[in-house]
């Protein structure tokens, strides 16, 4: 396979994957407002059209070769996100997922979860993200190909404990479905439904430790069923005649509340989000132009306007009298629309797509196989976070300066895309 035609094979999977998961998002946005159609349209379309215009152009570039540079990737890795994890844990003053295990109020448990990101310290508010999201996938990933198993099991269990120490659904997922999609394409089964098996009770555990109504059903001595209390109390009370489930029954009784708010949140939530998005501009916050970015808004003589957190607010304002701090992130292409209106959702995919054109340009080196791997968390991130937060602090543009140390090895298993595709 020549370097254009790699190139364009992995721009055309980028595409696909790109396509896929706007195709999500804008599926349940139009099912809450079928208005939003024309919008849905305008942005795919744009989207088309731009990747046809790049698919000719890549035919003539070729793919970035990685540096070879003669260090330990694994130790080096493992041993910066071990002490990453432990400092960060020493600086929040213990493990936070620990101190919400201890409390049976969900506003309690919410506000030890919103206190994580408010760390004021710049180092650890971007160094999780980066371990989390780049360091230990990668290295996963790294040490499936390479075969060193030990040191793959032991970074993929180390990642997702502290990625759910951290208390938010998404990170191990992060952490482990990478690593899983890379076991897949290459052909390791076993590797794959670990990764897998990692994450699903990574995820599982967090929602428990995360809602304490969940973990602590009172049940009688004859039966095991959870008794919804009339209100939240600050502290739990027990009636006499009850007792506490055990883990085993409590996780049976919540068994269906947990897989209905995980179809919620992961199938329709990132479009419902969009059109609450759609609903506020501009019949209620006006468009921002170049004020809603960070980096463009002193150029145009502004504040910054930070559209997340505006929407956040207009729609929780109950939930700031209770100390709550937050935003509500929506499909990257919403950015341009909450600062350009219609035309912004053109300027998005133009833009995307472009991107997508460099990644293919800078990852195709690793592989077929590799490529999807390390670019897959990022595509689907950008289904509820904007365009430059996902490249920059989302630890995407890191993820392709990883890529660069890492040449994976040839085979029949490295070679297994490629062959298919």
């Amino acid at each position: 396979m020549s370097a254009g035609a790699s190139v364009r094979m992995s721009f055309l999977l980028l595409v696909a994957m790109y396509t896929a998961a706007m195709l999500w998002v804008w599926t349940g946005a139009i099912y809450r407002d079928i208005n939003l159609l024309p919008m849905a349209g305008l942005h795919l379309g744009s989207a088309a059209a731009s990747a046809g215009i790049l698919w000719i152009v890549l035919s003539r570039v070729p793919a970035l070769p990685s540096f070879d540079l003669a260090v330990p990737v694994g130790p080096i890795f493992a041993a910066a996100i071990v002490a990453g994890a432990i400092a960060h844990w020493i600086s929040l003053g213990g493990i936070p997922i620990v101190d919400a295990l201890l409390t049976d109020n969900y506003l309690t448990a919410g506000l030890i979860r919103d206190g994580i990101t408010r760390e004021q310290n710049v180092f650890f508010n971007y160094m999780p993200t980066f371990i989390i999201k780049v360091f230990a996938p990668f290295l996963v990933i790294y040490c499936i190909d390479k075969r060193r198993w030990k040191l793959g099991i032991f970074v993929l269990l180390f990642g997702s404990f502290y990625a759910i120490s951290l208390m938010q659904k998404s990170y191990p997922l992060y952490v482990t479905a990478p690593p899983a999609l890379f076991a897949l394409l290459t052909w390791r089964p076993v590797k794959a439904v670990f990764s897998g098996a990692v994450g699903v009770a990574a995820v599982v555990a967090l929602v428990m430790a995360t809602n304490p109504a969940l973990r602590t059903a009172h049940v009688t001595p004859n039966e095991t069923k959870i008794v919804e209390p009339a209100a939240a109390p600050p502290v739990a009370e027990h009636h006499p005649l009850e007792m506490v489930a055990s883990p085993t029954q409590a996780l049976k009784a919540a068994a269906p509340d947990i897989i209905d708010s995980l179809a919620v949140r992961v199938v329709v939530s990132p479009g419902m989000v969009v059109s609450q998005w759609f609903d506020v501009f501009p019949s209620v916050l006006p468009f921002n132009g170049l004020c809603g970015y960070r980096f463009l808004a002193p150029l145009a003589g502004c504040a910054h306007v930070e559209n997340a957190k505006n929407v956040w607010l207009h729609y929780n304002p109950d939930l700031i009298a209770l100390g709550y701090q937050g935003s509500m992130g929506a499909a990257h292409f919403m950015e341009e629309y909450a600062n350009f209106g219609a035309a912004g959702l053109a300027i998005s995919a133009l833009l995307l797509v472009g991107v997508l054109a460099v990644v293919s340009v800078l990852s195709a080196h690793v592989g077929l196989a590799g490529m999807v791997a390390l670019n897959f968390a990022f595509i689907m991130a950008l289904s509820s976070t904007g365009l430059h937060t996902t490249l920059l602090s989302g630890g995407w543009a890191l993820m392709l300066l990883c890529s660069m140390l890492w040449r994976p090895s040839s085979g029949p298993r490295a070679e297994h895309l490629a062959r298919q595709v």
